[in-house]
């Protein structure tokens, strides 16, 4: 700055020069990482961002952190005693690869902004999902309609992570009738009893939660069993051959009015169904199973068959 200052007295005017010096502000560097290298959806959707703040190689504390995703601010903090911030991204229902890349900027009054990008590419796995029954008490007699009850909720490691999901629910065995639960998982079906009823439940979100099965056994009186005889149509299958399964079903030497359910689990563990069918009037069924994915060399497939009819005790056998 430059001052002028004239003297009321007579004579030459005298200039005083004074010079101030406004120090620049100090810049402000601005670190971050996401908390997890390989985040999943098991932790329901939420991307915490740890943020370091300093200044000079010095922590600053009380800087106002401020994070944008796909240019929208989805979290604002203030930096710690150590210049350290932890921001929480939240994600609405990812599926499979997502692309992340966050614009962090921290300002403190007497310093110069600061910001820096962060990215980074994540795979988001479907939950998976327990279907939880009610128990049916007591001993029930063939041919006895029972209520099957239950809720189908999202857990990992055995923490259950919601209310519950809404699903499509399948009683199998019992003609493979379907209901809806409501908003919070719950479901009430009405079925003929059988000594052990399975449920399967199918999510209705698009793909965010995996299907699910669990099966509940019945106290049933005055049951017959069925002998139940099944084979492939091969001893040896390759990826995309379709698979299928011929069998009889018979009580008391004749031919049992049964549901047959095919449950099969390939080499990589997935396990997939097919639609319940009946035996036809001799007890004779045949089913197909969807064509086969790429298989490891000399790999084998688990494949179960079970029986269930009204009034008959259940049977199954692996193929």
């Amino acid at each position: 700055m430059h001052f002028l200052y004239k003297s009321d007295q007579v004579g030459p005017a005298v200039t005083t020069t004074t010079t101030t010096t406004i120090a620049p502000a100090k810049a402000i560097t601005v670190t971050a990482a996401f908390a997890k290298s390989d985040w999943v959806q098991d932790l329901l959707d939420r991307l915490p961002v740890r943020i370091q703040v300093s200044s000079g190689g010095v922590p600053l504390a009380g800087a106002v952190v401020t994070m944008e995703f796909t240019g929208a601010v989805v979290g604002q903090t203030t930096t710690a005693a150590d210049g350290t911030a932890l921001v929480e991204l939240k994600l609405a229902n990812p599926t499979g690869r997502v692309a992340v890349a966050l614009l962090i900027r921290a300002s403190k009054p007497g310093f110069t902004d600061g910001a820096t990008v962060l990215k980074q590419e994540f795979t988001f796995n479907a939950l998976g999902t327990v279907i939880a029954l009610d128990p049916i008490l007591g001993t029930r007699k063939a041919g006895e309609v029972v209520v099957v009850s239950g809720t189908v909720y999202s857990a990992v490691g055995g923490l259950r992570l919601n209310a519950g999901v809404p699903s499509i629910v399948t009683v199998i065995g019992a003609g493979g009738i379907e209901a809806p639960t409501d908003s919070s998982g719950r479901f009430s079906v009405r079925v003929p009893v059988a000594t052990e009823i399975t449920v399967r439940a199918v999510p209705n979100d698009g793909g965010r939660y995996l299907p699910s099965q669990a099966s509940l056994s019945v106290d049933v009186a005055d049951r017959k069993s069925i002998v139940l005889e099944a084979a492939g149509d091969r001893d040896i299958y390759g990826s995309g051959d379709v698979i299928t399964i011929n069998g009889t079903a018979f009580s008391d030497g004749k031919p049992a009015a049964a549901i047959i359910n095919v449950i099969h689990a390939d080499a990589a563990g997935t396990v997939r169904g097919v639609a319940p069918i009946a035996t036809d009037s001799i007890g004779a069924f045949s089913v197909r199973l969807p064509p086969l994915p790429n298989l490891f060399p000399n790999s084998r497939m688990q494949i179960r068959v079970t029986a269930s009819g009204i009034g008959l005790s259940d049977s199954s056998t692996m193929v």
